[in-house]
């Protein structure tokens, strides 16, 4: 092939991806988020929906939340939709919410879903793929996932987990029957389990003292983490978060990377119980901050989920409220807020 038409190619690909920012021509090569929150209509009820968790990164993902719809009102469930969220590159308008094709663990989940749900309340569901439990990654742990979350048969709150990896049976999706995380619970309340992003911390929140604070319990190095939780002699040490921890009710912890978000009705806020985020620095957590009043209200904002969005100049921010407006109880709500967790580039 003639170097000059090789040379003159190069040069006006060049000059296109300097004028459109990429070679296909898009007028918009980064969505942008609304910084007003949107009701996830397809998603709500007129009883309460809240307490969401999602597996996996990107902008389409299983997503698993509380509802107490099937009871008409009365006992939570755990739910699982199918969410997405993409922007148009030609008109950088911006869509979310569920999703019609089928997604990485869809069919696998739906069957946690007949394992962990009772007669009785099951509430802030958290999911962790396997393979993230692990230094390295085989085919084995393909669609196997860690779920905990909180359960009040005995009377309180108490944080159970069941997972779907059979060392035997790698084809196997089949969930073990929940157990409780015995170094956790106690005569109190405990929920809203979490892990840090080094594996060696599970936070969660308790009313051990009275109110609901922010504790993590210091996971040993030298085990992995489902060892760990099945193992009822376990001794870990559970340790009140100051920094992250009140004087009124901290509840519903999610770390997201180097950022972790909350729920809190302590002094500060705009009223009732407000979304606050601290970020992860050499020393710990920062000083937690408020998510300001585009996200919170005079009413109760709930368990906050951020997700890393790649192609979006935003972070997006999943989070529950009882805001006039709603479709009845608690609402899942979406909304864009400035960039908080770090890139790979």
């Amino acid at each position: 092939m003639n170097k000059n038409f090789i040379k003159k190619t190069v040069l006006i690909l060049s000059v296109v991806f300097l004028i459109t920012g990429c070679p296909y021509g898009y007028e918009y090569n980064q969505g942008f988020l609304t910084t007003t929150p949107v009701n996830l209509e397809d998603f709500n009820t007129k009883y309460d929906d809240y307490n969401a968790s999602e597996p996996t990164y990107g902008t389409s993902f299983p997503l698993l939340f509380s509802s107490n719809r099937k009871s008409f009102g009365k006992e939570y469930d755990i739910i699982l939709e199918k969410f997405t969220i993409e922007f148009d590159r030609d008109d950088a308008s911006v869509t979310a919410g569920r999703s019609l094709h089928h997604q990485y663990g869809d069919n696998v989940l739906n069957t946690v879903l007949q394992t962990i749900n009772t007669q009785n309340n099951e509430l802030g569901p958290y999911i962790v793929e396997y393979y993230s439990l692990y230094s390295n990654y085989t085919e084995k742990y393909y669609n196997k996932f860690l779920v905990m979350y909180a359960n009040d048969e005995s009377g309180n709150l108490d944080i159970r987990y069941t997972f779907n990896h059979n060392p035997a049976d790698d084809s196997s999706v089949l969930f073990i029957p929940p157990e409780p995380v015995t170094f956790l619970n106690s005569d109190s309340n405990e929920a809203y389990p979490c892990l840090d992003l080094e594996l060696n911390r599970i936070y969660y929140c308790t009313d051990q003292n009275g109110d609901f604070d922010i504790y993590f319990g210091q996971l040993p190095t030298d085990k992995i983490i489902i060892d760990v939780l099945s193992d009822s002699l376990a001794e870990v040490p559970l340790t009140r978060s100051d920094i992250l921890s009140s004087e009124a009710d901290d509840k519903c912890p999610y770390i997201t990377e180097n950022i972790i978000v909350f729920t809190s009705n302590r002094a500060g806020g705009y009223g009732g119980f407000d979304l606050w985020y601290a970020e992860k620095d050499g020393f710990g957590w920062s000083a937690p901050v408020n998510f300001g009043d585009k996200v919170n209200t005079e009413s109760d904002e709930y368990r906050p989920l951020i997700v890393p969005l790649w192609d979006f100049k935003h972070d997006l921010l999943l989070f529950s409220s009882n805001r006039p407006g709603g479709l009845g109880g608690f609402d899942l709500y979406w909304v864009g807020v400035k960039t908080l967790i770090e890139r790979p580039y």
